[in-house]
């Protein structure tokens, strides 16, 4: 558990796991790690900025975390992350993506701004997204497999 810290709950280098933590209220990110990092089974929640954030470019996965009431992003990583089977709601943004990521069967709803915000290169499927400001960015060069991702009438 780690909560009500100043900066970041849990800061950990490249190549770390960080697994079946609860991090909350933390003055900036709940859990934030370097590229090459898994970051799995965590449930962040009223972080100022970030609920779980990677840093840096490359390999990392962030798997089956739950994300809520967080200042900014639920999820945020940097290029080429595999982001499976996460669910993010009532923060500002669900979850963004670097370039060339891939983004699959992740759940995303009451979030202000953005679902699931896509990078160039990206894939995504297998993703639900309803009741957030835009459920799904449009990524001209991103391949899309079956979302439910409705946008707004």
């Amino acid at each position: 558990i780690s909560y009500s810290n100043g900066e970041t709950g849990i800061y950990v280098g490249k190549a770390s796991t960080v697994e079946g933590n609860n991090c909350y209220k933390n003055g900036a990110n709940g859990i934030r790690t370097d590229h090459g990092s898994t970051v799995t089974r965590n449930t962040c929640y009223e972080n100022t900025t970030h609920g779980i954030t990677v840093e840096d470019d490359g390999a990392s996965t962030v798997s089956g975390n739950t994300c809520y009431k967080n200042g900014d992003h639920g999820i945020e990583t940097g290029n080429a992350c595999t982001i499976t089977g996460n669910t993010c709601y009532r923060n500002t943004r669900g979850i963004g993506t670097g370039v060339a990521s891939t983004v699959v069967g992740n759940t995303c709803y009451n979030n202000s701004l953005w679902g699931i915000f896509l990078l160039g290169s990206c894939f995504a499927s297998q993703n639900t997204c309803v009741s957030n400001g835009t459920n799904m960015s449009i990524c001209s060069n991103c391949t899309k497999g079956l979302n439910h991702a409705p946008s707004p009438p």
